[in-house]
């Protein structure tokens, strides 16, 4: 379904795809790169990646009107998650986008909409040094830390594409419900009590439309974006 545009070194996947959004307009692509000069994470922030040694991949593809966009990030993160169960990981979905193995992130996905357009992006930690993992402002880590191996990238690319691919085939038919259940027995942090926008409580599960559901002492209460803390 992806036809690849590969890149030995860019500034970002998502910033290339939103350049050149007009060029790629009704068709399924998927640019990757080695290295990215300036690479972006979710609200903006900076991803950081050694040369050669992450994942970092962009999709790109046209989305009916009626399909649930707010869903798309969610959709890739479980297929992320599930390619690394195939290679003997545990990781734990921390909402909204992110992967964690031992708690720390390994794997986050960004998304947006433009012009019936979705632009979805995924860096995933695989065999990143500790060195570099170490100047990122928060608990990293990656496969290779979490392991002692070292993967093949291009392999691992292609696992991430073929899932993604037969997941998001299967939403543009029926939507997100059927993979609802398996991303919240993933969900890091259920039962605990969380922090998030001002609110905190105890972190019931998520709802049909990805939502996060926290327990507060004013009731349950539903966030649709934020940034949770335990």
């Amino acid at each position: 379904m992806f036809k690849k545009i590969h890149h030995k070194e860019i500034d970002s996947t998502h910033k290339y795809a939103l350049r050149e959004l007009s060029h790629l307009q009704e068709g399924f692509f998927v640019i990757t790169a080695d290295y990215q000069t300036a690479g972006i994470g979710r609200r903006g922030s900076s991803w950081s990646a050694g040369r050669k040694s992450s994942l970092l991949a962009t999709f790109v593809f046209p989305i009916p009107k009626s399909c649930p966009t707010h869903n798309l990030a969610q959709l890739l993160a479980l297929s992320n998650l599930h390619v690394l169960e195939t290679l003997s990981f545990s990781p734990l979905f921390k909402w909204p986008n992110d992967l964690l193995l031992s708690n720390k992130k390994v794997s986050g996905v960004m998304g947006e909409v433009q012009n019936n357009m979705a632009i979805v992006s995924t860096g995933i930690n695989i065999n990143t040094d500790l060195a570099t993992l170490s100047q990122i402002d928060q608990p990293c880590t990656s496969l290779f830390l979490e392991s002692g191996y070292l993967f093949d990238l291009q392999k691992v690319e292609e696992k991430i594409i073929s899932h993604f691919t037969s997941y998001l085939s299967y939403f543009l038919k029926e939507g997100f419900s059927s993979f609802l259940a398996d991303l919240d027995s993933h969900l890091a942090f259920k039962g605990k009590q969380i922090s998030i926008e001002g609110h905190s409580g105890i972190l019931k599960g998520i709802d049909s439309f990805g939502r996060l559901i926290v327990e507060t002492n004013a009731g349950e209460k539903t966030f649709s974006s934020g940034t949770l803390s335990i």
